[in-house]
């Protein structure tokens, strides 16, 4: 589903913004304090710039230190233009920020880490919203991350590329993972086998989704879809999937809880339980 692009800047940051207040002031801090910037990042720009619009950065890295450089709380925006981008991004400690690629054709927009790398990392009572790009690793790392204290990993129209080996979101330690968007489009470009896993939950934590999920071609994961383990929960409530579906099983729940996963691509796991209660 196509967006117009001003909506990754005006309704959905005016949406944030009501949500980055809200939490500021559960937190006991003042909204006045939570300073709010716009970082921008383009294959024409150099990471010696400051990252402003006339001179923007190269990497989607060097913007979160940009970030990470200034008084926190805060509540930011970076933007990232059309191309193909390498690099890591940590967000932590009471900050909001929006990584926003091209909302009209998300797959022009291309973020690919490392071998045995983390893309995107969040943890210490912060959030992080990626929208509208396609992420990828060159193997065996894992794209999003939380963690630790009530961070927060929302994701908006994302196309999963390439990714031998590793996984795609994984969420540990009393933390929660969003996929609430209108699309959510996981391939395996390559032909030559997916991820580890998709989605996986630990150590008290949560997976919301209620996305469409597409799969167009057949994707292989060599453990599971989803992975609910130690007390966490697997919610996907309203869920659809549409396309060739996975090869492999569905989901691997041990000591958790998973809802809605008839919902899911796939064939069950037979390693559900200790309690685990699946429908």
């Amino acid at each position: 589903m196509a967006h117009d692009y001003n909506q990754c800047d005006a309704s959905p940051r005016s949406a944030f913004r009501a949500a980055s207040l809200a939490f500021l002031a559960l937190l006991g801090i003042d909204a006045g304090q939570a300073r709010a910037a716009d970082f921008h990042v383009s294959e024409m720009g150099s990471d010696d710039n400051p990252c402003t619009a006339a001179a923007p950065c190269r990497t989607i890295g060097r913007a979160c230190q940009a970030i990470a450089g200034t008084p926190e709380p805060s509540r930011d925006a970076v933007h990232v233009a059309d191309g193909t981008y390498s690099g890591a991004c940590d967000v932590a400690h009471y900050r909001f920020v929006w990584v926003i690629g091209n909302c009209a054709a998300p797959a022009k927009v291309k973020v690919l880490g490392a071998p045995n790398a983390t893309i995107f990392h969040v943890q210490d009572h912060s959030t992080l919203h990626i929208r509208c790009m396609e992420l990828g690793s060159h193997g065996n790392g894992t794209i999003g991350f939380a963690s630790r204290q009530y961070a927060i990993g929302d994701y908006d129209n994302i196309r999963w590329g390439h990714m031998p080996g590793g996984i795609h979101v994984s969420v540990q330690e009393a933390s929660k993972i969003n996929c609430t968007g209108p699309s959510w489009i996981v391939r395996d470009p390559g032909g030559n086998g997916g991820a580890l896993q998709h989605m996986q939950a630990s150590n008290q934590s949560q997976v919301y989704c209620t996305t469409s999920i597409d799969i167009p071609e057949r994707v292989t994961f060599a453990d599971s879809f989803v992975s609910i383990t130690w007390r966490s929960l697997g919610y996907f409530p309203g869920l659809s999937v549409t396309g060739a579906g996975i090869v492999g099983q569905k989901y691997r729940v041990v000591d958790g809880t998973l809802i809605g996963a008839d919902n899911l691509p796939g064939r069950r796991s037979s390693t559900a339980h200790n309690g685990v209660s699946v429908p």
